[in-house]
């Protein structure tokens, strides 16, 4: 026990301090493309426009937007985001060795030649009074959102001016006064990294019964850049009406930026072989996530979690398959950039499937296939939206521009995890994996790298 309380204090003492963010990491893609878009008074005789293009006014108040919820996909860009960063899988707690008390004996003796696998539980338990110390560390350099990509503008949100001046005749008609007809394109570029340091302790209760504590420390980095464009579809021939420096300039940069560092959400397990088989068996777990972690800045999911998996895992020489099988409960609510209801923690199915293989005494080699389920989180998909415009002098028209559009449902994202186990000495471990995406579905790193180590005794 003294060892283990050890290891942990001297992980967090030589963990770097927590950094205070200068804009909260749940509201910052929000703040930049729903109040930091300001035009600049026009030159010429025009009544100023210099806030007309911003649903969030300096008030909190929300303007008006021509048959569109302005709020929609930005909300939704974020939701998804802080929805998958405030919940990244940890991996396993266990060791990699496996040991059964010989009461006849007096002597432990290991079950299973293999180290098993980074990421996936085996029914094997640690033995009874052993105890298993170790860490992960992973880093994800996110790269796509729902396929689009997140460094060249390929996301983007289209704002429409208020409707200030007057109404009009009918829904989808064009604007009156006519300057209302102009739109905005914002191409989002994203640089967003998760770096999660995980230290973790695995005790053997019984020889049938472990129980484990991870505690994660969480970096979130993100910059965000809006390269902002006025479409001047009512007013090419005024430029000055509509411009970001008063003289007719459609070209604007906004940039936010930030970052928050922390404890996450520690995670209490337990784990229960109930049924025996050759280097395996059937086992049953339970994990506790406490949110420990600032949601605010996504360093925790906002609300606690409590997962029930059932695992099964059996050796035939040196071939060693597992599967396990697990349900997310999740209760509390994540965090909102804007007044009004928020959002619940969403519930989660997840299952991996996959195999450990001895190559040698002291190296064993895993590939697993990783699923998880957002249940009703949503998806965003590219739809053509259709705006309508007159221009000054009576001419009607429409222009179509992609953009994302919610539709309720589940996000399904699958890994492929591939790694080693080498044993270095005695009964310390080292591991390194790769973690690759399967699909494009929601937010996206193609290839996360993860090491490891861990030491029984």
């Amino acid at each position: 026990m003294k060892r283990s309380v050890l290891f942990m204090a001297l992980v967090f003492a030589l963990a770097p301090a927590p950094a205070r963010a200068h804009t909260l990491l749940s509201e910052l893609i929000v703040k930049m493309l729903l109040s930091d878009i300001v035009l600049a008074p026009p030159s010429g005789p025009f009544q100023s426009h210099e806030a007309h293009f911003r649903p969030i006014l300096g008030t909190g108040e929300v303007a008006s937007g021509f048959d569109v919820n302005q709020l929609e996909i930005p909300l939704a860009i974020n939701a998804t985001i802080i929805s998958q960063l405030s919940s990244v899988p940890l991996g396993s707690s266990s060791g990699g060795f496996a040991y059964s008390f010989d009461p006849a004996l007096g002597t432990f003796s290991r079950e299973s030649r293999s180290f098993g696998s980074t990421f996936a539980e085996r029914a094997l338990t640690a033995g009874r009074g052993k105890w298993n110390l170790g860490f992960n560390f992973q880093r994800a350099t996110f790269d796509t959102l729902e396929g689009k990509g997140l460094d060249n503008g390929d996301v983007r949100v289209y704002l429409v001016h208020q409707d200030c001046c007057g109404e009009r005749s009918a829904p989808g008609s064009p604007p009156d006064p006519f300057f209302e007809g102009d739109v905005i394109e914002n191409r989002l570029s994203l640089r967003l990294t998760s770096s999660v340091f995980s230290a973790y302790a695995n005790y053997g209760v019984t020889d049938r019964l472990d129980v484990g504590l991870l505690v994660p420390y969480v970096t979130i980095r993100m910059r965000a850049q809006a390269d902002a464009h006025i479409i001047r579809l009512a007013t090419s021939d005024i430029p000055t009406i509509h411009s970001f420096d008063g003289h007719g300039s459609s070209e604007d940069v906004i940039t936010e930026s930030s970052s928050a560092e922390g404890i996450g959400d520690i995670l209490l397990r337990g784990k229960l072989r109930v049924f025996d088989a050759a280097g395996g068996g059937i086992a049953a777990a339970l994990d506790l996530r406490l949110p420990t972690g600032d949601s605010e800045q996504l360093l925790g999911s906002g609300g606690v979690q409590t997962k029930v998996s059932f695992i099964g895992s059996m050796a035939a020489g040196p071939f060693a398959p597992h599967v396990n099988i697990g349900y997310t409960f999740s209760n509390g609510h994540e965090p909102a950039p804007l007044p009004g209801p928020t959002p619940a923690v969403p519930d989660e199915i997840s299952y991996i499937a996959g195999f450990d293989l001895v190559l040698h005494d002291r190296l064993t080699v895993s590939a697993d296939v990783l699923g998880r389920t957002l249940r009703d989180i949503g998806r965003l998909v590219p739809v053509n939206r259709q705006f309508s415009f007159e221009t000054r002098d009576g001419g009607f028209g429409t222009a179509t521009f992609e953009e994302f559009s919610r539709r309720p449902g589940d996000l399904n994202q699958s890994l492929l995890a591939t790694g080693l186990r080498f044993n270095v000495r005695g009964n310390l471990l080292l591991s390194a994996n790769v973690l690759v995406s399967m699909s494009n579905a929601g937010l996206r790193d193609k290839i996360t790298p993860v090491i490891g180590g861990d030491y029984s005794f």
